[in-house]
């Protein structure tokens, strides 16, 4: 996440390379020593997104483009990148979501003894039988355990309309152009750790900050420039 917008920033010219080459490679350095695998693959479609996206918006073209040139990539050197991208996980965690498909399998038969209202906000989850965790390791399935099928349509509406709202905005707002890759990259790895749901942690002030800006800030039709961005940072 951190890296996407520091990438973005020395992109739009916000920022010079100088002045974010040390939190740049501080962040990069945290992201590929990581044991994520969401964290790998939610970054480089962020990636792939901000590359795509420009002061006036995402460019359809050129994501197309891009995804032909990671493709042959892909075909070329296929065993390098899996190794990287999985890390110091097997390839039968890898397809069973590091184990995560008995702690899923738990979750989803709590849900079905509160289908509608759930299990209740955050002490729903930890109930789950036969498993030493206390969270479902996903933003949905967290959600629809904890708040039931209603409380999960209103989570998903809510997703839908925060990546809506970014897009459009992105097309007239620098700051939301730069955001919008983050904001995909951020529903792709909720679905291995739910920030956005009950596991608050350090990455969480991050996504709400976000959030407000998307829906408060970046409404505002103004590009602005690099001396508005330093002087909110000073601030």
């Amino acid at each position: 996440m951190h890296c996407i917008i520091k990438i973005g920033c020395i992109k739009n010219r916000l920022f010079t390379f100088r002045e974010l080459v040390l939190p740049l490679v501080l962040c990069t350095y945290a992201w590929v020593t990581g044991t994520s695998t969401a964290s790998y693959i939610s970054a480089i479609i962020g990636g792939i997104i901000l590359y795509s996206s420009s002061n006036k918006g995402i460019n359809l073209t050129r994501t197309f483009l891009v995804c032909i040139f990671i493709y042959l990539i892909w075909t070329f050197a296929e065993e390098q990148i899996i190794k990287f991208i999985i890390a110091d996980h097997s390839i039968e965690n890898i397809k069973s979501g590091t184990g995560r498909d008995r702690i899923w399998l738990a979750a989803f038969k709590l849900w079905d003894n509160a289908p509608w209202l759930g299990n209740g906000y955050i002490i729903g989850e930890s109930n789950m039988e036969n498993i030493n965790q206390q969270s479902a390791h996903n933003s949905f399935i967290s959600t629809l355990v904890n708040t039931g099928f209603i409380g999960f349509l209103i989570f998903c509406g809510f997703i839908y309309k925060w990546c809506k709202e970014s897009f459009k905005t992105s097309f007239y707002n620098i700051y939301a152009s730069i955001t919008f890759p983050v904001i995909i990259a951020i529903c792709i790895n909720i679905n291995s750790c739910p920030v956005l749901a009950s596991h608050w942690s350090f990455s969480t002030d991050s996504v709400l900050l976000i959030i407000a800006a998307t829906f408060i800030t970046f409404r505002n039709k103004d590009n602005g420039d690099s001396r508005t961005l330093k002087q909110l940072s000073k601030n």
